[in-house]
This record gives structure tokens, sequence and C-alpha cells, in this order.
């Protein structure tokens, strides 16, 4: 898996911090100049809202799932290949699936599945562990290259931490041998209006989900000026608050100067993300056709889980 990192190299670095942009709804790939360290930076905002507004889920449900979108964007930021990557949640307790995916055109879906009755009360500004949320439970992680002749990957990992992101840090940390530090925000409606992070009413009741994320990364090495190298750059980025990671008042690329410019930081241009499902009636009619004998009825009619858009097929 670690191959398929990209790795932020001088002759590849496209843009610099001296051109700040807003960096809403795009990855902000990044590498910490005279280090080993590469990392990744995301503020969502329409992608977010377009998706929980098309759902209506409750809140607690919402929140984890917003989540769930900020990583999975996270990591597309490190794809280095065509095709889609899935990351998926499966638990036993109240929330039993939920499922991002996010292709190399930027797409981003999701959904989730869960039973009401056994969703804790929602309380804003409080942190839900995994474990009361999901009980025993995995993530997958699952790359699906478009190129057949490219070998897809597939990893589990046991949610043993107290959120999605310490699971995540476990794994690649574990697995795949690559250090890594995750900083993951979260903000609700309700608290958005208790904090001065957009420049107008106006702009608060149109959007109400934000979400930041800084994600850094470095390959395993003892040598000790790279060890030390990588524990400063973990406690700036756990420095950072939730108004610089969410909020306008400090552009992405401000706050990744502010971070590291004594190493000096670099940055790729944005990969821009959009909320789209790429569900059809022509995929839908494929996959059906090849399960006609296990259906009584001329007419089978399916809804995307992920858009709620429903198809009818005829099966004559």
């Amino acid at each position: 898996m670690v191959n398929s990192f990209r790795q932020v190299e001088d002759s590849v670095l496209s843009d610099t911090i001296s051109a700040p942009i807003e960096g809403l709804d795009s990855v902000r790939p990044f590498g910490v100049e005279t280090t080993t360290i590469s990392g990744h930076a995301v503020r969502l905002e329409r992608v977010l809202n377009s998706i929980i507004l098309r759902h209506n889920y409750p809140n607690v449900v919402n929140f984890t799932l917003a989540k769930l979108i900020t990583l999975s964007v996270v990591l597309y930021g490190t794809f280095k290949y065509k095709g889609v990557l899935t990351l998926q949640i499966k638990g036993a307790g109240a929330i039993q699936t939920m499922v991002c995916d996010v292709d190399h055109n930027g797409y981003v879906r999701a959904y989730a599945r869960f039973d009401e009755a056994m969703l804790p009360k929602w309380e804003s500004g409080k942190e839900y562990s995994s474990s009361e949320l999901f009980g025993e439970g995995y993530l997958l992680m699952v790359v699906d290259p478009a190129d057949l002749n490219q070998q897809r990957y597939q990893g589990v990992v046991e949610l043993s931490g107290e959120t999605l992101e310490s699971s995540f840090m476990h794994y690649f940390t574990q697995s795949v041998q690559c250090q890594t530090m995750i900083q993951l925000q979260v903000m609700p409606p309700e608290e958005a209006k208790h904090e001065i992070l957009w420049r107008d009413s106006q702009h608060l009741e149109r959007f109400g989900w934000r979400s930041g994320c800084i994600m850094i990364q470095q390959l395993q090495d003892a040598r000790l000026s790279i060890v030390d190298d990588w524990e400063t750059a973990v406690t700036m980025v756990l420095s950072v608050v939730q108004a610089e990671l969410i909020g306008e008042n400090l552009p992405l690329d401000d706050l990744l100067y502010r971070l590291f410019h004594e190493y000096g930081v670099r940055v790729h241009s944005p990969l821009p993300l959009e909320a789209r499902c790429r569900c059809s009636q022509e995929k839908v009619d494929k996959v059906l056709s090849e399960l006609t004998d296990q259906f009584d009825e001329p007419n089978v009619a399916v809804t995307c889980e992920f858009c709620g858009q429903e198809y009818v097929v005829d099966l004559n």
C-alpha cells in the first residue's frame, strides 16, 4: 500500500504557499521541505451538506458520516491511479454499515444503515466513541483501479480506537509501516451558530455542516533527525484548534504556512471534490441481467442507497 501513496517531490510540486486560495471542497496535498514528511489538508462544506441533507439521517449518524467522508477524501488525496477508493465500516451496534467512496474524478458519495432506536442521544459537541456507535466492528479499505491490469488492494482494521481517525492512524502505523497523524474536526450547524466562522448569516443558513482535516505521513525511519522532525510536526498538527481548521477567517494555505514555515512548505494544486453519485440505469440493467433467475416479477424496482434514485428494470 505504501507504493500507492503520492510522494511529494520537488520535481512535481506545482504551487507555493505564497498564493493562498480559499480551499473549500478540495484536497490540498503538501510537503514539508527539508524533511521526509508529506501531508494532505481538506475543508469540506458543499460536499458534506449535499450528502447529509439528501439522506436526512439523525445527527448522531450525520456527525459520524461527516467524519468518514472527510477521512475518505483525505485518503483520496494519496491516490495515484484512476479508480475508486472505498471505505466501509461494519458494526454490530446502533450503526451497522457506513460506506463512502471517492473516484479519481473527485466524485464523493456515502450512505449509512442503522437502528435508530439504538442510537445514543445526540449531544452537540460530544465526541462519540466507535464502540458507542458501532459496537464491535471493523473498517474495510478497498482500492479498485480502473486499469484491470493493476492489482486490487484491500485492507481491514479493527475499530480498536476511541475514534475513527485513531483506528486509521493505528492501521497505517502498524500495517503499512507509515507513521500517520490525523487532526480531524466536524462542526454541526448548531455549533456554528456560536462560532465566528462564517462571514454572514446567509452563508450559515445555506451551508450548515463543516469539516476540516490535516493528515501528515512519513515512512518509518530510525534516524534521530527524522524522528525529531516527525515529533515536531505531530506537535504542530495537534496544536491546531477547531476554529483554525474549519473557519474561513484563516485560509488553508495560511494555516499550513503557520504550522510549517520554519521548515518551509510547498503545496500541490488542489484536487477538487464534488458530491455526485455514479449510479445509472445502464449499470443497474447490467447487474440485474445476470440475476434474472432470482426474480419472479417481470419488473424490478431498485433504489440506489447512495443517492436515493429509483430504477425500474424490465427483466423480460
